[in-house]
């Protein structure tokens, strides 16, 4: 924020250099960061000159480059977002960061544990903020159904199953099924239960993928994930009082049935559709805003926009990359 600024950028506006306009920055980041109040889109770098097009048309008050060299010279640049392939994210963070920059990255942290040192480090010595795009944290659902199970609504949680696929084509350059998907649940695996993995394995099948894992307190979890295989996104937490399945893809996609209880029940039927009917007017604001991704992704900006004026810290952090980056490569190594 000491830095000279051009002419343009309004005084006290944060501005974002964006590094990579592949389809998260398309779809997700550059749209909210367009509502953002208080901070300003001023650079975009990507080497392929039709995805730096698209780009810059969702931000047409930013300076198009070919490099995140380029993009790091520009002076109104206060944070970086790091959205390319993770084989590349130590190289751009820890520039970002050598140039005093704050750093925003997409998960995963980084492509190997040797890169996701490197990043670690750099970012100790250089004392900016630096955050992991682990969106899903500030998903509406899952702060719900956070809340429920620490309000012991579950008892004691015993097991969290999840479903991430996807509808297209796997992309190599993302790192396969386990890095790129897997890595959001293995994040909210410590979030609600609070403990890391102790002990995790990745069984590989067609088109898809299952990791299985073991966290601190004993929590049994496992996720299957993959491309090409229609989306879903769910999660199941059962514990020894009732189970929360989310569907993260619904507005209403929250359903806790207590232990004894079946989802079928006419009492639970009734409850359920006279919630939904009771959300109507809720779902409609919510889709014409962009639906609760959308607001997860506005969420995290806000919050690490908080952290790099100096307000409140932000999670997660690259710590927290780290540790889910370390379970994932292991239950890879494991098999």
């Amino acid at each position: 924020m000491d830095r000279m600024r051009s002419e343009g950028t309004p005084p006290g506006t944060l501005g974002i250099g964006v590094v990579g306009a592949g389809s998260v920055a398309l779809r997700h980041h550059l749209p909210v960061l367009a509502r953002q109040r208080g901070a300003e889109v001023v650079a975009i770098a990507d080497p392929d000159a039709q995805s730096l097009a698209a780009a810059l048309a969702l931000a047409p008050a930013a300076r198009g480059e070919a490099t995140h060299t380029a993009l790091l010279a520009d002076p109104r640049v206060d944070v970086v977002a790091v959205l390319t392939p993770p084989a590349s994210h130590a190289q751009i963070a820890i520039a970002a960061l050598e140039a005093g920059r704050h750093v925003f990255l997409e998960k995963p942290l980084a492509a190997s544990m040797d890169d996701a040192r490197a990043i670690a480090r750099a970012a100790d010595e250089a004392g900016r903020v630096v955050g992991v795009g682990f969106v899903y944290r500030r998903h509406r659902l899952v702060t719900e159904a956070l809340d429920l199970v620490r309000a012991g609504a579950l008892g004691r949680l015993r097991s969290i199953i999840g479903t991430m696929t996807g509808a297209g084509r796997a992309d190599p350059r993302r790192g396969g099924a386990l890095l790129d998907l897997a890595s959001h649940h293995v994040d909210l695996w410590r979030l609600f239960t609070g403990t890391e993995v102790t002990s995790a394995h990745a069984v590989a099948g067609n088109d898809c993928a299952v990791l299985s894992a073991r966290m601190g307190d004993g929590t049994a979890v496992s996720v299957t994930v993959g491309d090409a295989l229609g989306a879903n996104h769910e999660l199941r937490l059962l514990g020894d009082a009732g189970t929360i399945t989310l569907r993260l893809d619904r507005f209403d996609g929250l359903d806790l049935v207590p232990a004894g209880a079946l989802p079928g029940d006419p009492p639970l039927r009734l409850r359920r559709g006279l919630a939904s009917m009771r959300s109507l007017p809720a779902m409609v604001r919510s889709h014409r805003a962009g639906g609760d991704l959308s607001a997860a992704f506005a969420a995290e900006w806000r919050d690490l926009l908080s952290a790099v004026r100096g307000e409140r810290p932000f999670q997660p952090d690259a710590s927290d990359g780290f540790l889910a980056l370390e379970a994932i490569l292991q239950a890879e190594v494991a098999g």
